[in-house]
């Protein structure tokens, strides 16, 4: 799942941190300002191990995975699509 698109960050519109009523944003070297994104961070596993749960928290998609398949090479990052 190394750098694919549903480890990333929705981009605003789609999803922008506000915190106490202003955009968060990050304060680049040359001065200019860009909203703050993350990639993957929120993970955890079912009760019964069976699905590991993910999302990046600079958004509102969540995502599963079967275990089994994270142990399974033959399927690769090509067989994971996507968000609509």
């Amino acid at each position: 799942m190394n750098d694919h698109p549903i480890t990333k960050a929705e981009k605003p519109p789609g999803f922008m941190w506000v915190v106490e009523g202003h955009p968060f944003m990050e304060r680049q070297a040359n001065g200019q300002t860009k909203p703050v994104t993350m990639g993957s961070d929120g993970i955890a596993i079912s009760a019964a191990g069976s699905r590991l749960f993910y999302c990046p928290l600079a958004s509102r998609r969540l995502f599963s995975v079967a275990t089994g398949a994270l142990s399974d090479r033959s399927f690769g990052s090509a067989t994971a699509s996507p968000p609509p």
